[in-house]
Order: C-alpha cells, then structure tokens, then sequence
C-alpha cells in the first residue's frame, strides 16, 4: 500500500512538471511582453520612417496602419505622415471620383484622431478644413462641410487665427452664397468676424498683422463685389482701410464707386481724382476722366469743370470720342444762355455739331450714334439770311461767346 501511495504521489509530481514546463512560454512576464511590444513598434516605425522619407507611400503605408491602429498615442508623426500621405493618393486618383472620396474620408478621420490623442483642436481643424475645400471644393457639400470646419476653427482660436485659413474660408464662403446656401447677411457677418480677428491682430502688434490686414482686405472687398454686397457698410470700411493702408488706383476707383452709390458726389469725386493720379494705364486714365466728368456735369452741376475732365480725358486717349459727344451735349443745354439774341443762341449749334463731327473722326464705334446728332442739330443752324446781315458767310469764323468761348467754321453752308 505504501509502495503504491509512492508511485501516484511520483506521478503527480511528473505530470506536474510536464504541465508547468508546457505553460512557461505562456506566463510572459509584463517586461518580456513589453520589450516584444517596443520591438514591433520600433520595427515598424523605422520602416514607416524610411519608405516616408522615400516617398515610397505605397510600402509606407503598410507599416504605418499598424502604428496609426496599435499605437495611436506613440508619436504625432504618425498624423503628420498619414495626412500628407492620404493628399497625395487624393491628388493622385482625383479623377476618380469614388476613390478619392475614400481617401479623403480616412484624411478628415486622421484630423479626428489626432484631436482625439493630441489635442490642439482649433489648429487641426483648420488643417482639416483647409484640406476637404482645397481637395474637393467641386463639391458644394463637401464645401459646405469644409467651411463649418473652418468656422469652428476660427471661434476657437479667434485673434490668434493663422491667416492661412482666411482665403480658403472666403472662397467657400462666396461659393455657398452663389449656390444659395447662405444669405448676404451671413456674407457680411463672417467677414466683419475676420476683421475684428485682424484689428486685434494689429493692436497686439502681431508680426506680418499689417501685411495680413491688407491681404484679406482685398480679398474682401473683391468677394463681395462678386456677392454683389458692394453697398454694404462693410464693404465701405473695407475699402476705405485698404486705400489707406496701400493706395492704389483700384482701390481709390472701389471707393469712387462705392461713394456714388451712396449719392456722396463730391468725396465720389475725390476718389475719381486719387485714382487718375494713381493709374498708370492712360487708356484707363482717360476712361476715370470721362466717368469723373458724367459725375461732374449730371450730379454736381459743374459744366466748366465737366468739360475740362472731357478735354483731359482725350488727352489721355486720342481716339476716344464719348468725351466730344459729352462736350457737345453739355454746350446743347446751355444754347440758351449763350447769346443776346436769336442768331447768337442758334450760333451754339455750329459749335455742338463741331464736337459730334470730332468724335466721329477720332472713334469709330460711336459713328453712328454721332451721325445722328450730326443730323438732328445741324437743322438748327442760323438761317442764311440772319447770318448775311451779321456778316457771317460761308467758309468763315466764327466765336461762340460766353462761358464756352470756342471758335468754329461750321456756319450754315458749310458742308458737313
């Protein structure tokens, strides 16, 4: 009996350690799984790493689903990677229209996990913003996503915005209102948002706030043109700041513009002037010429100085003739100040159709319309017989008196 207690016990203990010997590779302990981990981790990273560096994104990416699912706390490069990465396969297969909306989709995923371990909320959603615009801003959902993201970007980090988001956001802001998906009152809202960001901006004296402030101006005041919100306060302060800041021709002829919408004629006026002294383009100069002269003659009554702008403005471009129509037009309303008697006031015609005559021989696409003046007044030239008893014939001189003070041979039988 004893002998037998003795052999079960023995085989007990033999079968004991067959057990304990088989589960030994199983019971890891918490260093040897560690180290396996940091083996695996390391392998991959340094992998990642260097077909990353390569550019090689197809074999990259292979080692770095692994970091990006097992490892999502070890290292913000993998973000940094996986964003760059997945842009490119977007911009690569942008033409097929499934396929990049696969990678996109894991790119907006890649910006939520990377807020999700590392935080900075308000600067990756700018990224992730910027990028769903930029990648497919065809989209007018996708676009209308983007600009959400974008917005969420700017209320969270407000003055300390980076710029790079303001034309992106605008652009989509603009291309919502076209598509009606927000109305004018959101336009003007989110850009006057923008401008308080950039005063505070510049009272802090951020570095590149000035160049910052001018930059988005433009944008601004180009936007809303577009949005057709050209009358809107915004827009004028816009405008007036970026003159301010860096003044321009545009600008200046913006503001012109801008103040005659507002029946502010003369600071209208005032600008017309600060944008012929700042263009170049003489073509051009003539044309705010002409433009400052309609403004002069129709709005402020001033048709000495309206005709001294017509005059400038031919100056500028010789072969322009609108401004010789305007001339004539502006002697037509004053024929019956410009004499004593009958012979006198219908003298003026001669010199209204002088001026139709020159802008026909100077500009042909007002030729017809100056034929047509040439016809209607040169009936209301002074009768023969009125001219014969002031001496006046056919081939000679004759001055125009008063304010217009101009000298013509166009009497009546001269051959027009």
């Amino acid at each position: 009996m004893k002998q037998i207690k003795i052999i079960i016990f023995g085989s007990i203990l033999f079968f004991a350690f067959i057990l304990i010997g088989n589960s030994q590779p199983i019971m890891k302990t918490k260093n040897q799984l560690a180290k396996e981990k940091d083996e695996r981790y390391m392998k991959n990273a340094t992998l990642e790493d260097q077909y990353y560096k390569q550019k090689d994104y197809v074999v990259a990416m292979k080692y770095w689903r692994v970091l990006y699912n097992t490892y999502p706390i070890s290292s913000k490069n993998i973000y940094l990677h996986g964003v760059k990465m997945y842009k490119s396969f977007a911009k690569k297969h942008k033409k097929d229209k499934v396929l990049k909306a696969k990678y996109l989709d894991t790119l907006m995923a890649i910006y939520d996990n990377r807020i999700k371990y590392f935080k900075e909320e308000g600067k990756v959603l700018r990224k992730k913003g910027v990028d769903l615009f930029t990648y497919d801003a065809g989209n007018i959902e996708n676009v209308e996503k983007a600009f959400l993201i974008m917005e969420s970007s700017i209320k969270i980090t407000g003055e300390k915005s980076s710029h790079l988001i303001f034309t992106p956001f605008m652009k989509a802001l603009v291309k919502l209102f076209k598509k009606k998906k927000i109305d004018k009152e959101k336009v003007v809202n989110v850009f006057s948002m923008c401008m308080a960001i950039i005063e505070k901006n510049i009272k802090s004296n951020k570095k590149n706030a000035e160049k910052f402030k001018t930059e988005l101006l433009k944008k601004i005041t180009t936007m809303l043109l577009r949005a057709k919100c050209k009358n809107s306060e915004l827009f004028a302060n816009a405008a007036i700041e970026l003159y301010n800041l860096e003044p321009s021709a545009s600008a200046a002829y913006n503001l012109a513009n801008l103040f005659f919408k507002k029946e502010n004629y003369e600071k209208s006026s005032e600008f017309y002037l600060k944008s012929i002294e700042l263009e170049e383009d003489s073509v051009v100069k003539a044309t705010y010429y002409y433009e400052l002269a309609l403004i002069t003659n129709g709005k402020l009554k001033d048709k000495i100085k309206a005709v001294s702008y017509c005059r400038k403005a031919t100056k500028f471009n010789k072969n322009y003739g609108k401004p010789y129509i305007l001339i004539g037009n502006i002697y037509l309303a004053s024929k019956n100040s410009c004499g004593s008697n009958n012979f006198e006031k219908k003298a003026v015609y001669w010199i209204v159709v002088d001026k139709f005559i020159k802008a026909r021989s100077v500009d042909e696409n007002i030729k017809e319309e100056a034929n047509k003046l040439i016809a209607t007044y040169r009936k209301y030239f002074p009768g023969q017989e009125d001219a014969f008893f002031r001496g006046v014939k056919d081939g000679a001189t004759y001055k125009v008196g008063c304010w217009i003070n101009e000298t013509t041979k166009n009497i009546c039988f001269y051959a027009i």
